[in-house]
Formats: C-alpha cells, sequence, structure tokens
C-alpha cells in the first residue's frame, strides 16, 4: 500500500477514487467521473466540476473522445497489418470484426457524451451567442454589400 503522502500515493489514490479505466492525451489523464488529473505525478488533480455541468461535461466528452480515438486506431492498425498479411486467418476477420463493434460502441459513447455538453446551459448560451454572432456578420456584409452598390 502507498503512503497517501507520497507523490505515489496521492495519484494511486486519485485514481482509485475515479476509477482505474482513465485516457491520457499525453498531458492530462481524464476520467469517466469528469475528473482530471496532469500527467506529471506532481501536478494538479482535479477533482470532477459538479458545480459546472459544462465544465464536468466537457472533460467527459474529452475522456470518450479519446476512448474512441484509441479504438479507431487500434482497429485502423490492425485492418492495416491484415492488408499487409500473405497467408489468410480467418480468426483474424473475427477479431478485425470485434474491434469494428469496439469503435462503434466508443462512438455511440462520444456522441451521447457530446450531446449531454450540447445540452448544458453554458453550451446552449454559447451556441446562442456563435448564431448571433453570425447573423451580426451576415447583416453588416448585406449592408457593406448595399453601401458599395450605391454610387454616383
Amino acid at each position: 500500500m502507498n503512503d497517501p503522502y507520497s507523490v505515489a500515493g496521492r495519484v494511486d489514490d486519485f485514481d482509485k477514487r475515479h476509477g482505474r479505466d482513465s485516457v491520457s492525451n499525453g498531458q492530462w489523464v481524464f476520467y469517466k467521473s469528469g475528473a482530471v488529473r496532469e500527467v506529471d505525478p506532481l501536478g494538479a488533480l482535479i477533482e470532477p466540476r459538479l458545480d459546472d455541468a459544462y465544465e464536468h461535461a466537457k472533460n467527459v466528452l474529452q475522456y470518450y473522445q479519446l476512448k474512441l480515438r484509441r479504438a479507431v486506431q487500434a482497429f485502423d492498425a490492425f485492418r492495416s497489418q491484415l492488408l499487409m498479411s500473405t497467408v489468410p486467418d480467418r480468426d483474424s476477420v473475427e477479431e478485425l470484426k470485434r474491434l469494428k463493434s469496439v469503435v462503434e460502441e466508443k462512438s455511440a459513447e462520444h456522441e451521447a457524451a457530446k450531446q449531454r455538453l450540447a445540452e448544458t446551459p453554458e453550451a446552449i448560451r454559447r451556441a446562442e451567442s456563435k448564431q448571433f454572432d453570425q447573423q451580426m456578420k451576415q447583416e453588416l456584409e448585406s449592408f457593406k454589400q448595399d453601401v458599395k452598390s450605391v454610387r454616383v
């Protein structure tokens, strides 16, 4: 058992609280719970932002994006390996189908997490703001075209 006051102990304790099923982007480690920690064991340990639905959903989405990316990479690598094979192996085709189903499962989880993020009040506010900005840009462009069309 790790000393809870050691560097390894604090990371181990964090991992236990948030589940061992984590995924890293090289700088940060993301957990299904929405928790995040730096890869550097001396770095930040960030508990899930349950008080901020947008930030929490954003971290959960990042977890699922990375899980999906890994599944796609595993599928692509195995498929490429099979395409270069000189000996047919039917069991490998079954494995490729299994990897495909993993990608489909991760894709569905990713889409669900994306939808949960989009439904947060902050994401709705941002989408409305973006839409307003686009409308204003279109109106300004239309105005400029009208001005340019008036000549002497």
